[in-house]
């Protein structure tokens, strides 16, 4: 359980570590908040998909990894949280 709650964080900082450092490239286009979604949703579903996440089942409402959990993990990595954007701000060296 603990294991999976763990790759779930580790792809979530991943993720939007990777988009931050490349977001300046399509930020100042009209649309640029839905290329990052669409990038996000692509990563998320990558990461899923390969690992097999769930975050139902990682924190033990359900037994058996479902297609249901499995779209909310995506909906959880698209999302980002306060959490990730701390870590990484101090990973590029910020307070």
């Amino acid at each position: 359980m603990m294991e999976a709650l763990g790759i779930i964080i580790a792809c979530s900082t991943i993720i939007w570590y990777v988009v931050d450092r490349f977001r300046e490239l399509w930020d100042g286009l009209k649309y640029g908040k839905y290329v990052t979604m669409a990038i996000v949703a692509i990563l998320g579903i990558i990461a899923v998909v390969t690992f097999n996440l769930d975050i139902l089942t990682a924190t033990g409402i359900v037994t058996d990894v479902t297609v249901f959990g499995q779209i909310c993990t995506v909906l959880l990595l698209m999302g980002g949280s306060s959490c990730i954007a701390e870590i990484i701000n101090r990973i590029k060296g910020g307070e």
